[in-house]
């Protein structure tokens, strides 16, 4: 059985578990968990490294968003996709494209059109229109039928 390292360095941290107790929930022996948590802080980053990754994070993305939109114009790649790889990734690009460039991903336009029509329909009257509240029309034919 092998270490929950998630879990277990929960357990060590915010529990104040022992590895003994760790390995006994997880049924395996305390030098193993002691081992595992080990190589998983050596794993982590420093304070200096998180801090050059929040600084470079922009770039890194741009590279990589760089190489990810090559790939996909690779025409060996392409071959090998299927039809519906190709129209759901043009979808995606065509969205980011839009986001990218301030314009809607979605279908503002139809709602936009049915919101203008209704409005512009709204004030054609000249006469104003009593504006009835149905509560109180209510109120009102109970207390005359009373």
């Amino acid at each position: 059985m092998s270490v929950n390292v998630l879990e277990a360095y929960r357990l060590r941290t915010l529990s104040d578990l022992t590895y003994t107790q760790i390995g006994q929930l997880q049924g395996v022996h305390p030098t193993t968990v002691q081992r595992a948590l080990q190589s998983f802080v050596e794993s982590l980053p420093t304070a200096d490294q998180l801090k050059s990754y929040e600084e470079a994070k922009g770039d890194l993305l741009n590279a990589t968003t760089q190489r990810l939109l090559a790939s996909l114009a690779d025409p060996d790649v392409l071959a090998k996709a299927n039809l519906r790889d190709r129209a759901v990734t043009f979808g995606i690009v065509f969205d980011k494209h839009r986001l990218q460039t301030a314009q809607s991903t979605s279908n503002i336009s139809v709602l936009s059109k049915i919101i203008s029509q209704a409005d512009s329909g709204l004030f054609k009257s000249s006469t104003p229109q009593p504006v009835v509240d149905r509560a109180v029309s209510a109120e009102s034919t109970v207390s005359e039928n009373e």
